[in-house]
């Protein structure tokens, strides 16, 4: 599924592949419609793009990254995600009629981003492990373009996917919404 934004919004969309057990009728296969919000219209554009076979054990880690992205979306609460996951995960149904999976660029799954539901299953073979993570210690460039919920002082919890990971440590400098400017490590000493 290729997606075309036609609004401006902070995060831009990126596509995705929709995975079926089943192939499309070919006027599916290559349709195109408009979805429009209030900020504007996104284009969606269908096109096959191939088979692909997945091992079950695939299945299974797309199985759980799907339920996990879904689960944020839709619960924004990180206890009714962890239920949620480990019990699509323990089942072990490979019987599913759909995978929505990230894409990189115009062709190529993203298993990176597929991992992160497994970070401590992620290894590298460039960097030794330097950031605690719930699951354990991971590598920076593992983390790159990954899901993360992060908890804050104030109590919220927010997800985001990371960006510019390896370039910061707790000496980078914060900007605060204040306007000044200090470094990450003084302000969570501060906190």
């Amino acid at each position: 599924m290729e997606f075309n934004q036609n609004f401006s919004y902070d995060i831009s969309i990126q596509d995705i592949f929709l995975a079926t057990r089943i192939e499309f009728d070919p006027e599916i296969g290559c349709a195109q419609f408009d979805m429009c919000f209030d900020r504007g219209s996104l284009t969606v554009n269908l096109s096959y793009k191939g088979t692909i076979n997945l091992s079950p054990d695939q299945v299974l880690l797309c199985k759980k990254f799907q339920v996990t992205i879904l689960r944020i979306l839709i619960e924004n609460n990180m206890d009714k995600l962890a239920i949620g996951v480990d019990k699509c995960y323990l089942e072990g149904n490979l019987e599913i009629d759909y995978l929505l999976l990230p894409a990189i660029g115009k062709g190529q799954i993203h298993w990176l981003a597929i991992n992160s539901v497994n970070p401590y299953n992620i290894t590298c073979k460039f960097h030794q492990p330097n950031i605690w993570t719930k699951s354990g210690l991971v590598c920076t460039c593992k983390l790159q373009g990954s899901l993360v919920c992060s908890s804050h002082a104030n109590g919220k919890i927010y997800f985001y996917i990371t960006t510019g990971v390896m370039e910061l440590n707790g000496n980078s400098p914060m900007e605060l919404k204040s306007g000044g400017v200090t470094t990450y490590k003084k302000y969570y000493e501060q906190q």
